[in-house]
């Protein structure tokens, strides 16, 4: 079938489609997963009462505390430079946080006003703005050493655009870091459709494959990338093994049996309630909330074999041909 859009990679339209509900295709050519659909991103988050919930929700912000420390720690494998630091879509701006006390110098730009309320209360510089309504301000303060997205390349209708608008503001020696969810990992091939994270606010669905090839055709080179989880060290036991490749497959047969059996008695699972709204709704109280036994140890397992849910991507800006982009 012909797609409405054509694909962001590789211009092809013939697509097949994946996910009727939410007009989600892929691409026959590259295999990039995207929705065939428009969403009004612009005004969706500025008055979005989920984020205010989200900073009343103690156990989730330790976890978005967690998780900054652990991509900072990333990022320490690939340089030990310093300097300026934007993150687009900061939310509350616990990474700015993170930022500042690793010594780099903090801007973050945000759309939602309940998050960017809290984040200047902590004495966050942040705009109040989507990117590309705040990119004349965040133009000014250039060249940036190193601009982050984490869990927002997804929501862009253009990432071509959007990874162009970045170029510009990033200086010669610098770093663009990246954070999506995942559309191949264990998480997303069991659950499939019934994961919380495909929802009308994700536009495109990456792969490793299709990620690299996006950041490629914008003049960037991967120089790290990992999967990761939110606190994979203390998930609990079962969230953990159904991540080891075994596991991952026994529990995939196991809930499709399951169906079955259900659908078979007339008992089917009911539709997911969630496609409408998707604010982090995977990161759940029972997490930090308690230690659980062998989590560590087994998040450690996981971390090492790649098994995460989300990409994590270090890019820096491709200096040859620079005169193209």
């Amino acid at each position: 079938m012909k797609a409405s859009k054509k694909c962001i990679i590789c211009n092809n339209d013939e697509v097949d489609m994946l996910y009727l509900p939410l007009s989600i295709v892929e691409c026959k050519a590259c295999k990039l997963i995207y929705r065939d659909a428009e969403f009004d991103v612009g005004l969706h988050y500025v008055d979005l009462k989920a984020y205010k919930e989200g900073l009343e929700d103690t156990v989730k912000l330790a976890v978005r505390r967690k998780n900054a420390e652990h991509r900072f720690d990333l990022m320490g494998k690939v340089t030990s430079k310093k300097g300026k630091f934007l993150d687009i879509g900061t939310n509350e701006g616990i990474t700015l946080l993170e930022a500042e006390k690793k010594g780099f110098k903090a801007l973050g730009c945000e759309p939602n006003i309940y998050a960017v309320q809290y984040g200047k209360s902590m004495g966050l510089n942040i705009i109040n703005k989507s990117f590309e309504g705040s990119f004349e301000e965040i133009l000014q303060q250039s060249p940036f050493d190193f601009v982050s997205m984490f869990h927002v390349l997804e929501h862009f209708p253009d990432p071509n655009k959007t990874l162009q608008m970045i170029r510009k503001i990033l200086s010669q020696d610098s770093y663009l870091i990246i954070e999506v969810p995942d559309i191949s990992s264990p998480w997303s091939r069991i659950y499939k459709w019934d994961d919380l994270r495909i929802t009308k606010e994700h536009l495109f669905y990456f792969t490793q494959p299709t990620l690299n090839a996006l950041l490629k055709n914008n003049g960037f080179e991967v120089v790290f990338s990992k999967r990761i989880s939110a606190d994979e060290l203390n998930r609990s036991l079962f969230d953990n093994m159904i991540r080891l490749p075994l596991f991952t497959q026994a529990y995939m047969v196991a809930r499709k049996l399951k169906q079955t059996l259900k659908k078979f008695f007339g008992s089917p699972t009911p539709p997911r309630k969630t496609i409408d709204d998707n604010i982090e709704l995977w990161i759940t109280g029972k997490m930090l909330d308690k230690r659980y036994f062998l989590s560590r140890p087994l998040g450690k397992i996981i971390s090492y074999f790649n098994r995460g849910d989300d990409l994590f991507v270090i890019a820096r800006k491709n200096k040859i041909n620079e005169e193209i982009y």
